[in-house]
């Protein structure tokens, strides 16, 4: 998956600038997508981050909601199944992935707002549990299951890590959109 920016690999971990490509060490990417009034989609944010800057920043987070979040998770969607199901088929390709909410069951194209996440090493993604997409109503659902300190802890991320022009934290902040990682 490359960036909707440059069109190019994601190159560095937004957190470490550790060199993703010539490093080849695991790294995730999430991207955050808001339909807009005629239908096309418009990247609110993107960044790629390293496994090990991935789970510092999933320590940093309330234990009540990394519990909260799994226990999310598991209720909706059994993600093994899920991959068993997708394996049988005789053509794999990215888009059967990402057709549909993992937790919902909901069609990319009845979505106003998605996050997708991958996981990548070097420039080749990896299919397992991720990719998956999840709709901005299961989004919504699960920042409700969130502590105040997790909210804080991923507020502070976003500012930090995130450079967003004007025009797309106005986005965010109309938005049930929030880093997943």
């Amino acid at each position: 998956m490359k960036s909707d920016l440059t069109e190019e690999h994601f190159s560095n971990c937004l957190m470490c600038n550790i060199d993703l490509m010539e490093s080849q060490i695991p790294y995730m990417i999430e991207k955050a997508f808001k339909r807009g009034p005629d239908g096309s989609l418009m990247t609110i944010f993107e960044f790629a981050i390293c496994m090990d800057c991935a789970q510092k920043t999933q320590n940093q987070l309330s234990r009540e909601s990394l519990a909260n979040i799994q226990r999310y998770f598991n209720e909706r969607k059994d993600l093994f199944l899920r991959n068993e199901e997708l394996f049988d088929k005789e053509e794999l390709e990215f888009e059967q992935w990402i057709d549909e909410c993992v937790l919902s069951g909901e069609k990319i194209g009845e979505c106003e707002e998605f996050q997708v996440l991958v996981t990548c090493q070097g420039d080749q993604m990896e299919m397992g549990i991720f990719p998956y997409m999840i709709s901005g109503k299961e989004a919504e659902n699960m920042q409700e299951l969130l502590s105040e300190k997790t909210k804080d802890e991923m507020d502070d991320f976003m500012n930090t890590h995130l450079d967003l022009p004007p025009e797309l934290k106005m986005l965010l902040e109309d938005s049930s959109t929030f880093v997943l990682v």
